[in-house]
């Protein structure tokens, strides 16, 4: 699937909106099978045939009741099960996690990625949200925070991606760290192992990223981030995205439909 990003620059820093262009119904119920799939597959990287169940389920035949055990026990962390489903609060904070997950392995994001950290199982689990390596003549990283929002304006959840970063980000780096150590290049493994260094001194490599799934779009929601982060001293330390879904609540109610029975 192809998205449509459009960025935006201010003094101290840079964000993307990005959506399915309009998103009617036809765009939300493709990116909702896109989203379903990139969490069944990354949660069941250890089982396959799962995966490869519910994708036969998606195509039309459905699931065994086996199966739909074996696949409702590695939904439960953000989604429930069919007969005791999780919060709605929690089944969007879990789709907006992947959603950022997608977008930033989108080959048109035109970077040269060496990680983009999955998603946890649950997320309110202990630990950052997401990371990214990338080279850019050099390596860079961007620590993540990611917030759900439905309403009038994401400012607020932006303002609370930039203060729980603003508190956790050498913690959630430090658990980060060794991510790099079963690197063979022994560039990249030195560099893994100062990220909380890295983030602590200002280093021109580190940058904080807020990612907002959001139902609306707002021209000036990220402008907290100009009040962040001020240790950070690279060129435009500071970057935001927006993913715009439309009716944010409804478009996670159908993707954790699609997880549980595949249809």
């Amino acid at each position: 699937m192809t998205f449509s990003r459009t960025a935006f620059a201010a003094l101290s820093y840079t964000w993307t909106r990005c959506e399915v262009q309009a998103l009617p119904a036809a765009g939300a119920e493709a990116l909702a099978r896109v989203v379903a799939d990139d969490i069944i597959r990354h949660r069941t990287q250890g089982a396959p045939q799962v995966h490869a169940s519910w994708v036969t389920a998606l195509n039309g035949t459905a699931l065994d009741p086996r199966t739909r055990e074996i696949l409702a026990t590695y939904l439960e962390p953000g989604f429930g099960r069919p007969t005791s489903p999780s919060s709605d609060t929690l089944t969007q904070a879990t789709v907006a996690e992947h959603l950022w997950h997608i977008a930033m392995n989108d080959p048109h994001g035109q970077r040269a990625l060496l990680l983009v950290t999955k998603p946890k199982f649950h997320p309110t689990a202990p630990g950052g949200d997401g990371l990214i390596v990338f080279r850019d003549q050099q390596l860079f990283f961007e620590l993540w925070e990611i917030k759900k929002y439905h309403g009038n304006s994401p400012s607020s959840a932006v303002r609370e991606g930039c203060a729980q970063l603003t508190a956790n980000a050498a913690r959630y780096l430090a658990q980060y760290s060794d991510i790099g150590q079963e690197r063979s290049d022994p560039g990249e493994k030195a560099f893994f192992a100062q990220l909380v260094r890295m983030w602590l001194d200002g280093d021109p490599a580190a940058r904080a990223g807020i990612c907002v799934a959001s139902s609306v779009a707002s021209p000036r929601c990220f402008q907290a981030l100009s009040r962040h982060f001020p240790a950070l001293t690279g060129n435009l330390p500071r970057t935001g995205l927006l993913f715009v879904v439309g009716q944010l609540p409804t478009f996670a109610l159908r993707v954790r439909g699609l997880l549980w029975t595949g249809q």
